[in-house]
């Protein structure tokens, strides 16, 4: 005759091993951890190019450099809106580091944040213009070559490659 009270506790010990192995899986699954990007643009030139990388799901926020009170802005390109892998989510003019409205002549940034919805590359091209009296003549264009690449498989394929070099 069995002893119902190690049936119980072995029936618990298999419950708890069981969860303790789920609740182990599930955060080996996510274990991944990865960041918003903000790019800071550093813009000298009237053509400038460069290039960033954002892990897909997170956001992307660029900082493009103007001054408060100017009635120069920062634009987005309209064939930059619809590209399938990064969209619009904001844009705020004149910001200061501390995220406020910058006063006349005070260091600014125009600000655009973008959700990275889908792995792959586009271009975003930002044009700086005077948008008042209908002057649309470009001062500067900034193109931002973006990746958005998923960091899990990244990561399986960084730690493949770590086991295989400890094997050889």
């Amino acid at each position: 005759m069995r002893n119902v009270s190690s049936t119980r506790t072995f029936g618990r010990w298999c419950g708890i091993t069981a969860l303790a192995t789920v609740a182990c899986l599930a955060g080996c699954s996510s274990s991944v951890q990865t960041r918003p990007v903000v790019h800071t643009a550093s813009v000298n030139m009237a053509r400038t190019e460069q290039s960033t990388r954002v892990p897909e799901g997170q956001t992307l926020t660029v900082k493009l450099p103007t001054e408060g009170g100017t009635p120069y802005i920062w634009r987005l390109a309209p064939a930059s809106f619809h590209n399938g892998i990064v969209d619009l989510e904001s844009r705020r003019g004149q910001q200061t580091a501390s995220g406020t409205f910058a006063g006349n002549g005070e260091p600014a940034a125009d600000v655009f944040t973008f959700s990275a919805n889908d792995c792959g590359q586009t271009d975003l091209v930002f044009m700086f213009d005077q948008r008042m009296n209908g002057d649309h003549s470009r001062i500067a264009q900034m193109t931002l070559h973006v990746e958005v690449f998923d960091a899990r498989a990244e990561a399986r394929a960084a730690a493949e490659a770590r086991r295989a070099a400890e094997e050889a």
